[in-house]
C-alpha cells in the first residue's frame, strides 16, 4: 500500500506518543517532517530523562554505553540521522589492540593477538571455519542485507505494512519462509557446517540476544549481521540521537509522567483519552487526541502493573521480554590467563548454559583513536562490560577477576523480547490496534520480529506513513537524493578480497 504523494492536507491534527526511546524520538521526527506545522505532538515520558533502553553511564569522568551500542553499517535511517542532527561517528578501535576469543565452556575454541597486522588472525579464523564455509557466509548474508535495504527506497515512496508478513513478503517472501523456523534450520538448509552454526551464530545470538540458534531465522540473520566489520557508535553516545531528533521535533515533553490507561473518547469517536499520572500523583484525564502512538515494548508485566487499554490487546498479553543481566566491572580478569594482558579482551562464549554471554573491554562514547591509543594497554585492570541472563554475585566475579575489582553498575535490562523456540506459533503483534478507527499504533510491534535500533527506525516511519495515508497527506523522501543507499554489496566484496588474500597466504606458507 502506497501513501498519498499528491495532495497536502492543511487540517492540524494533535499525536500522543507514549516513550522516549529511539521508536518514540523517531516518530516524532517523521511526524514533524511530514506534518511540518499541521501537527502538535505531545510526548510521555515515565522517567526523568528521554532515551529509553538507549543510556549510558559514567566512569572516571567519561560517558560509556550501557544500552544499545551498536550500529551496523547498513544501518541507512540512522546514518541519515547522523548527518542531519550533526552528530559525529566514535572513532573505530585499531584492531592490533584489541583480542577475541571464543569460549565453550572448556576452554578457548579460537583467540585472536594482533599480530602482523591482525592477518594471522584472519588466516586462523579461515582454518577454523573453512575458506569455503566463510566465502557462502558472506554471499548469504550479504544476499539477506541487500533484500533488507530495499525497505527504505520502498518508505521513501510512501509504502507502509500492516503486519510483519507483509512487511517481509515485500522486500523478498523468501525472508518470511525463514521467519518460520529456527535459524539453525535455516542456515542447515544452506549447508553451513556446524562450527558456522554451534559457535559463529551461536555468538551472535547469544551477544546480542541473550538466546540461542533457536529463535528464527529472521531475527536470527538481523543478528549475525552484527558480525560484519564496521560496526559504529554515536561519538556523545546512541541516547544523543533520540535527544536530538525530539529537540528537532518540537515537541511538549512530558517527564516523570506514566500513562496509566489509552482509551476511545466516547463522546466523539474520532479522538482518545489519555489518562496520566504527573509525578505528584495527579491524575489527568486528556481526550484532545487525533491519534496515539505506542512507542515502548506492550508485553505481560506492563498488563499486569495496572495499564490498561480498551483495543484488542489479547495478542500482548502472554509475550514476555528477555532480561540480561548488564554488569559493568573495573579490575583484572583471571579466567582466561592465556589472553594477553596488554590486549583489550573480548570474550564470547559459544554455550547458553553458561552463566554469561559475553566479557568486552569497553571504550568511552569519545574514544579517540590518537589520545586513548594506550587506553586500557598499560595495566591488567580495564573497564568491562558483562553481559547475562542470571543475577551474578560476588562469587561468580570472583572465579572472573582478581580481588579488588570494582562493580560499577548492574542493571536486569529488559532488553529485547524473548522469542519463542517454536517460529511457527510465534506471535508479532500488531501494529494497528483499533482497526475500525486505525487511530491507535503500536510503534514497537515490529520489535517482536527482531530488535535493533534500525527496526525501531523503520517501523516509525512506517506508522507516520500510515497516518499520513489517512490524513491525504504527501510523504516527503526522507533520504538525500545525492546520496546513493549504503553499498552493501561493495562492503562485503571488499571483505571477501581480504579472505581470500589470506587464504592464499595460508596456502603459500602453510601456517
Amino acid at each position: 500500500m502506497n501513501a498519498s504523494s499528491d495532495v497536502t492536507n492543511s487540517k492540524k491534527i494533535k499525536i500522543a506518543i507514549v516513550g522516549s526511546g529511539i521508536s518514540g524520538a523517531a516518530n516524532a521526527y517523521f511526524l514533524r517532517q511530514t506534518f511540518c506545522d499541521n501537527v502538535e505532538l505531545v510526548m510521555f515520558e515515565k522517567a526523568d530523562k528521554i532515551g529509553g533502553r538507549l543510556a549510558t553511564f559514567e566512569f572516571n569522568g567519561r560517558l560509556y554505553e550501557l544500552g544499545g551500542s551498536v550500529l551496523h553499517p547498513s544501518n541507512n535511517y540512522m546514518h541519515e540521522f547522523l548527518e542531519k542532527l550533526d552528530l559525529e561517528k566514535k572513532d573505530k578501535e585499531n584492531s592490533s589492540k584489541e583480542a577475541l576469543g571464543l569460549f565453550d565452556g572448556k576452554g578457548l575454541l579460537l583467540k585472536s593477538s594482533g599480530r602482523a597486522f591482525g592477518l594471522v588472525d584472519k588466516i586462523n579464523f579461515i582454518q577454523h571455519f573453512g575458506f569455503f564455509q566463510l566465502f557462502k557466509f558472506k554471499k548469504w548474508l550479504r544476499s539477506f542485507i541487500n533484500d533488507f535495504s530495499k525497505i527504505y527506497g520502498l518508505q521513501d515512496k510512501g509504502f507502509v505494512f500492516t503486519n510483519f508478513e507483509e512487511f517481509l513478503t515485500k522486500i523478498n517472501p523468501e525472508l518470511y519462509k525463514a521467519s518460520q523456523k529456527s535459524l539453525e534450520a535455516t542456515l542447515r538448509e544452506q549447508k553451513f557446517n556446524d562450527r558456522i552454526i554451534n559457535q559463529l551464530a551461536s555468538i551472535a545470538c547469544l551477544t546480542n540476544y541473550g538466546q540461542s540458534i533457536e529463535i528464527d531465522g529472521f531475527v536470527g540473520s538481523v543478528s549475525l549481521a552484527g558480525l560484519v566489520d564496521d560496526l559504529w557508535a554515536v561519538k556523545t553516545g546512541n541516547r544523543s540521537v533520540a535527544k536530538k531528533l525530539i529537540e528537532k521535533s518540537s515537541v511538549e515533553l512530558k517527564l516523570n509522567t506514566q500513562v496509566k490507561g489509552i482509551y476511545q473518547d466516547p463522546s466523539e469517536s474520532d479522538k482518545n483519552l489519555i489518562v496520566f499520572e504527573t509525578e505528584d500523583k495527579n491524575e489527568i484525564r486528556d481526550n484532545s487526541f487525533d491519534y496515539v502512538i505506542i512507542a515502548f515494548p506492550l508485553y505481560k508485566d506492563v498488563f499486569q502493573n495496572h495499564f490498561k487499554i480498551e483495543f484488542e490487546i489479547e495478542d500482548l498479553k502472554n509475550l514476555e521480554m528477555q532480561i540480561t543481566n548488564t554488569y559493568i566491572i573495573f579490575g583484572e580478569q583471571i579466567l582466561f590467563t592465556k589472553m594477553p594482558s596488554n590486549k583489550r579482551i573480548n570474550l564470547h562464549c559459544t554455550d547458553p548454559s553458561l552463566p554469561y554471554r559475553s566479557i568486552c573491554v569497553q571504550l568511552p562514547c569519545d574514544y579517540c583513536i590518537t589520545k586513548d591509543r594506550n587506553l586500557y594497554m598499560d595495566s591488567p585492570e580495564k573497564l568491562y562490560k558483562i553481559f547475562s541472563d542470571q543475577r551474578l554475585d560476588e562469587k561468580d566475579f570472583d572465579k572472573i577477576f582478581k580481588q579488588g575489582y570494582q562493580v560499577i553498575e548492574k542493571i536486569p535490562w529488559k532488553a529485547y523480547p524473548k522469542y519463542v523456540k517454536n517460529p511457527a506459533i510465534k506471535t508479532i503483534p500488531r501494529i494497528v490496534l483499533d482497526k475500525a478507527r486505525s487511530r491507535v499504533f503500536y510503534s514497537n510491534s515490529m520489535e517482536w520480529s527482531s530488535s535493533c535500533m534500525e527496526i525501531s527506525c523503520i517501523s516509525s516511519r512506517n506508522v507516520v506513513n500510515m497516518i499520513a495515508t489517512k490524513e491525504n497527506v504527501k510523504i516527503k523522501p526522507f533520504f538525500t537524493k545525492s546520496k546513493q543507499i549504503i553499498n552493501v554489496h561493495s562492503i562485503c566484496k571488499i571483505s571477501s578480497i581480504v579472505l581470500i588474500a589470506a587464504f592464499l597466504y595460508s596456502s603459500y606458507y602453510k601456517l
